[in-house]
């Protein structure tokens, strides 16, 4: 999974998805801001 060689680079990754569920583009966004992201 990508997640996982991007952790073994030493990347913080958060998932903004990890089942079949539906988030909303507002929640992704929100998650993003609220975690310093870098690459959304």
């Amino acid at each position: 999974m990508a997640s996982q060689k991007l952790e073994a680079a030493g990347a913080k990754v958060l998932m903004t998805s990890t089942s079949d569920t539906y988030s909303s583009r507002q929640d992704r966004v929100d998650l993003t801001d609220a975690n310093y992201g870098e690459i959304f």
